[in-house]
């Protein structure tokens, strides 16, 4: 865990029934995956996030909605704070517990990139976790040494989760079993 005296709520909300498995096992996948991002991220408040698992419909309406773009994609992030105030909250403790945002998976996208690239979906579902909880603490890729730092933290994180390097090109995180 981030810090043993905080606490952490993260609701995994199962939006679509292409998701099969109810959220109690996709809890049970995911955060894991949160608390190590942000432990690696050097959270230390209490905080909650929510993770909605959705499909490209849904997706597409948020996506065209929210960002202009009119198709889509394989997860949202809706951060609740700005990057200054993130910033002050991850220099200091407080004792309030910090609503950060929402994340939502489209379903199959992410099912197609899986298979496209020949990776595990829970992998990959566990990657854009790690991507969207990042996008949540105010990290982002719109700069090349932007896009650097999040993709070390991020490749640091799936190490620490046995999953590998997915910006390795000959080896997109196989299963080696």
């Amino acid at each position: 865990m981030p810090d043993p005296e905080s606490s952490y709520d993260i609701a995994v909300i199962v939006d679509k029934p292409c998701w099969k498995a109810p959220a109690s096992q996709w809890e049970t996948l995911i955060q894991p995956v949160v608390l190590e991002t942000l432990r690696q991220s050097l959270w230390k408040s209490s905080a909650e996030i929510n993770i909605l698992l959705s499909d490209n419909v849904a997706v597409h309406e948020l996506n065209k909605k929210f960002r202009g773009i009119d198709k889509p994609t394989n997860v949202l992030s809706f951060p609740s704070l700005e990057a200054d105030e993130i910033s002050s909250y991850r220099k200091e403790k407080t004792k309030d517990t910090i609503i950060l945002g929402d994340i939502v998976l489209a379903f199959e996208t992410l099912q197609q990139e899986s298979l496209e690239q020949n990776i595990l979906f829970e992998h990959h579902v566990k990657h854009l976790i790690v991507h969207g909880v990042l996008h949540l603490l105010g990290y982002d890729h719109q700069k090349e040494e932007d896009a650097i730092n999040m993709e070390s933290l991020e490749v640091s994180i799936l190490s620490t989760l046995n999953i590998p390097n997915p910006y390795k090109e000959h080896d997109k995180y196989h299963d080696h079993d």
